[in-house]
């Protein structure tokens, strides 16, 4: 029995096939198309695409300042590559606790984890049931925190 199932359309299978035979698979005319359409339609300021999650996660850290001693919280509940990427950067990952009913951060365990040293919270979508990213974004802008929000999952 399956638990989840994966839908993909004819047209998105259709274009990843036109990407994989147009061999500019890491980039090329689509991935300038869709930076494009990002900046048009959303009002995006000069977006990058990138291989992978781990690399947006990654190239977020490092765009945010992150570095040596600074301190992260996220999710214990997650992929390795959350919080590989933040020792990446030579900073410690502080796992916060999850919420029961969700499987996603709790953003009172996200507060009581801040010290001085914090610099960055990456909540992580669990199973595509959203964090309360108000309450998050509220204690963030409480303490002067970036969000990097992990939606990979």
């Amino acid at each position: 029995m399956d638990f989840f199932y994966s839908h993909i359309s004819s047209q998105a299978a259709k274009l990843v096939g036109e990407t994989i035979n147009s061999t500019f698979i890491s980039a090329g005319k689509k991935a300038a198309q869709f930076e494009e359409e990002l900046s048009n339609e959303l009002g995006f300021v000069n977006p990058v695409t990138v291989n992978s999650g781990t690399a947006a996660l990654h190239l977020s850290l490092a765009m945010a300042g992150v570095g040596p001693g600074d301190e992260v919280i996220l999710s214990p509940q997650t992929f390795i590559a959350t919080g590989t990427i933040i020792l990446q950067q030579f900073a410690v990952p502080v796992f916060a606790d999850i919420q029961y009913e969700t499987g996603n951060i709790d953003p009172a365990s996200i507060e009581s984890k801040i010290t001085e040293k914090t610099k960055a919270i990456i909540p992580v979508h669990w199973a595509g049931y959203p964090c309360d990213m108000d309450e998050i974004n509220e204690i963030a802008q409480k303490h002067n925190l970036v969000v990097i929000e992990d939606a990979a999952h």
